[in-house]
C-alpha cells in the first residue's frame, strides 16, 4: 500500500527502534512498552505509515467478541502533523478489516476532548454514540443510595442470558464490555465464558440488573455494568455493590460508566473520581445506510 513516497504496512519486531524514535510527546507510551505483546497477538494488529525509514504515524486494532474491531493506539510524530497521515493510515487499516469476514463492526473509542482524533473519525464517516463517563470510587470510600434488600445473585447461564433481554429497553446504546471498551449490543453479545466469569444481580421484580466482573487497566478494578440512569433511586443497588466490594472484590477499585443524565441524577459525587467522557464511534459493515466509505 503506497501513497506517493509513503508506505503503509503491518509492523514487525524489527520496527521497535523506529517506533521508539517517534516524537509523540507521550511519556511512558504503553504502546512502546508492550510492543512485542501487541505484534505477537492474534487479537491485536499494529500498522505504521512510513516515509523511507521514518515512521510518521502508528495505529492498529483489537478484535473483541470475535466480531468487533476497535481501532486505536493512534499516535503521530509531532514533527509531521497536519498532513493527513493519521486519516490515511486508518483508511488503509479499515480497508484491510473490510476483507475479514469475521469482522462485523468497526469503530473507535476516544476521549471527548481529543479533538484531533474526533476530527479523524469524522472524516472516516463514523457516527458517534452518547458519551460515557468513567467513574471510579476513591479508595476507602463507600457509596450510599436508596436503602433496600440486596439484589439476587443469578446462578445459571440461562438466567443470566434471559435477564440480558432487558438491555434493549435500558438507557444505554452501548454495552460497557471492559474498562474503556464499550460496544453496540446485539443478541448473543456475551459468550458462555463471559457469563460464567461475570456476576449477575437482579432486583426483586427483575426489572433491573447489573453485572460485576474483574478487569485490569494498570489498576485492578471491579467493573460494574448498569445500563440505566437511576443508580441512586433503585432500592438496594448500592447496598449490593458495596457488599460485593467488601466480600468478593476486596483488592479492587470500583469502576462504573455513567451517562451524563446518570451523573446529573447522582448523589454523593464527592466519593467518586469522575474522568473525562469517552465517545464511541463506529458502524456495522453490512447495515444499509451505515456502510463504510
Amino acid at each position: 500500500m503506497t501513497n506517493q513516497l509513503l508506505q503503509i504496512r503491518k509492523l514487525t519486531e524489527n520496527d521497535y527502534d523506529l517506533l521508539n524514535r517517534m516524537e509523540t510527546g507521550i511519556e511512558d507510551d504503553y504502546v512502546v512498552r508492550i510492543f512485542p505483546k501487541l505484534i505477537n497477538s492474534h487479537q491485536h494488529e499494529l500498522y505504521g505509515l512510513f516515509h523511507g525509514e521514518q515512521m510518521l504515524s502508528v495505529a492498529g486494532y483489537s478484535i473483541y467478541l470475535d466480531q468487533y474491531a476497535m481501532l486505536g493506539r493512534l499516535r503521530s510524530d509531532k514533527r509531521f502533523l497536519g498532513k493527513g497521515h493519521a486519516t490515511e493510515l486508518l483508511k488503509a487499516i479499515i480497508k484491510d478489516l473490510k476483507t475479514r469476514p469475521d469482522v462485523k463492526w468497526i469503530g473507535a473509542n476516544t476521549e471527548i476532548h481529543n479533538k484531533p482524533a474526533l476530527k479523524v473519525l469524522e472524516k472516516l464517516g463514523f457516527p458517534a454514540h452518547p458519551p460515557l463517563y468513567p467513574v471510579k470510587l476513591y479508595r476507602g470510600e463507600t457509596v450510599q443510595g436508596t436503602p433496600g434488600p440486596k439484589w439476587e445473585k443469578l446462578q445459571t447461564k440461562q438466567e443470566k442470558r434471559h435477564i440480558l433481554n432487558l438491555f434493549s429497553d435500558s438507557d444505554f446504546e452501548v454495552f460497557p464490555y471492559e474498562c474503556y471498551y464499550p460496544f453496540p449490543y446485539q443478541d448473543g453479545f456475551l459468550s458462555d465464558d463471559d457469563l460464567e466469569e461475570s456476576l449477575f444481580f437482579a432486583n426483586k421484580d427483575r426489572t433491573r440488573f447489573f453485572i460485576m466482573k474483574e478487569d485490569q487497566k494498570k489498576e485492578l478494578y471491579a467493573m460494574v455494568m448498569y445500563p440505566w440512569n437511576d443508580h441512586f433511586e433503585q432500592a438496594g443497588f448500592w447496598d449490593t455493590v458495596m457488599n460485593q466490594l467488601q466480600t468478593t472484590f476486596t483488592e479492587h477499585r470500583l469502576w462504573i460508566d455513567f451517562m451524563e443524565e446518570g451523573l446529573e441524577r447522582a448523589k454523593n459525587l464527592d466519593t467518586f473520581e469522575i474522568r473525562k467522557p469517552w465517545v464511541l464511534h463506529g458502524v456495522w459493515k453490512d447495515i444499509e445506510g451505515e456502510r463504510l466509505p
